[in-house]
């Protein structure tokens, strides 16, 4: 069963190994390789799946992608949560606390 979330935003998230991530021109793709299901991503979606990528802690990418997009700390906190909702229910990743 995939872990949720309401408001506490995790120290880490894994990415699960049958995940592809691809950029498109100006277009990012995730491809769930069990279940064949592609996921378009926004540039700040994007940029998230990036720093999780690289193992960045979820503190880390929020700080980052707050300074790369000069965004509100809230907004980023509020969308990331949205982000890894959609990704805990599509099974793509999992989180630490």
């Amino acid at each position: 069963m995939p872990s949720t979330l309401n408001t506490f935003i995790p120290v880490k998230v894994n990415i699960s190994n049958d995940v592809l991530f691809q950029n498109m021109g100006e277009e990012y793709v995730l491809l769930n390789m069990k279940t064949e299901k592609y996921f378009g991503l926004d540039a700040v979606a994007a940029r998230f799946w990036q720093l999780f990528a690289e193992n960045a802690s979820t503190e880390n990418a929020l700080l980052q992608v707050q300074s790369e997009f000069e965004v509100e700390e809230e907004t980023v906190k509020r969308d990331l949560l949205a982000f890894l909702q959609k990704l805990l229910a599509e099974e793509l990743v999992t989180v630490e606390n």
